[in-house]
């Protein structure tokens, strides 16, 4: 009798364990799908906007469309808010711990390297291989003043000019920096 009463025990407590592990699994799968629906690398971080929902440390970049004296507020010109035309544009603009969010481009020129960055900001592209930011083979693209913590991701950065690198103070991800002595520094998605 106490040997039944044990097996059932047992048998409730493997059902209920296959249970947990299936709302695990699907508590993952739904984090997962919610954070690529909400503009991680590859997903679409530029893709409507929201006229009531505005955040302001989120300050939107797209070379296409978009217009250096508009506040950057939404990726898309909604009448009120629109995406800055230029990357130093948008970094000026950003508030401290704020975030700088490109649309897929090619973004080259002034307004696009020598961008002096003193705050804490993450800059973030619409995708690793869409997202290029040149420094044309002239110029640096990012000046990063001690003391400040810079996230860049999904984006490429290419032909840009630097005599010294100090990476530790800084987090590339998903890059990794490449050294190559004709374009100086590229940063280039880990695939």
């Amino acid at each position: 009798m106490i040997k039944k009463k044990m097996l059932k025990e047992v048998k409730k407590i493997k059902q209920t364990i296959k249970t947990r592990k299936i709302l695990l699994t699907l508590c993952l799968i739904f984090f997962a799908l919610f954070l690529g629906i909400n503009g991680f690398c590859g997903a679409s971080t530029h893709s409507s906007s929201h006229k009531h929902s505005v955040d302001i440390n989120t300050i939107y970049v797209n070379n296409n469309t978009g217009n250096d004296s508009w506040n950057g507020l939404a990726p898309v010109y909604d009448g009120i808010n629109g995406p800055k035309k230029t990357v130093k544009n948008a970094v000026n603009s950003a508030n401290n711990k704020g975030a700088v969010k490109i649309a897929n481009g090619f973004y080259s020129g002034s307004g696009n390297s020598n961008i002096q960055i003193n705050k804490n900001i993450t800059i973030m592209g619409q995708s690793r291989k869409g997202t290029i930011i040149s420094g044309s083979d002239t110029s640096r693209i990012f000046d990063i003043i001690n003391g400040s913590n810079v996230t860049i991701k999904c984006l490429t950065l290419i032909n840009g000019q630097s005599a010294v690198v100090v990476v530790e103070q800084y987090v590339f991800m998903p890059m990794e920096i490449q050294e190559y002595p004709q374009h100086g520094l590229k940063a280039v998605p880990i695939l």
